[in-house]
């Protein structure tokens, strides 16, 4: 069980810091996640530990994440849904989340219509065209 509890702790964390910046929600988001999983329903020194030293560098999400892969799918769709919401305790979106939320995902056997709305609606390429189509066209040549 402890070797699964540090495996969402590190999972979670990596959450946290996939945009690069931890937020007092998210850590709150990450400890209040963790305490409920403890048997006291307190984090315990170990664990407030792990999480104070957590580093991102070099953090293997997809690594982790496949220590959940034989879960049933409902149990990993849980624990998407608990990545998830450490990306939206600060109430802030960005790319980044959303490739670490859908890494994890892939990890964990889950497609992207699994993910669905834990992820942000969006076509890197589709808004691409999108803004070129709005970027204004040169002016016309002069005739002479």
């Amino acid at each position: 069980m402890e070797d699964r509890v540090n495996a969402v702790c590190d999972l979670l964390m990596g959450a946290a810091f996939a945009d690069k910046e931890l937020h007092e929600a998210e850590r709150t988001t990450v400890e209040k996640h963790l305490a409920t999983l403890m048997p006291d329903g307190e984090l315990g020194a170990e664990l407030t530990k792990r999480i104070a030293s957590f580093s991102a560098e070099g953090f293997d999400a997809a690594s982790v994440a496949a220590n959940f892969s034989e879960d049933s799918k409902a149990d990993r769709m849980a624990l998407l849904e608990i990545v998830a919401s450490v990306h939206a305790a600060d109430e802030e979106y960005d790319l980044a989340e959303d490739d670490y939320l859908m890494a994890v995902a892939s990890a964990l056997g889950l497609s992207a219509d699994d993910v669905g709305a834990h992820a942000l609606d969006y076509e890197v390429e589709s808004l691409k065209d999108s803004m070129a189509k709005l970027r204004p066209s040169p002016p016309p040549i002069p005739n002479r």
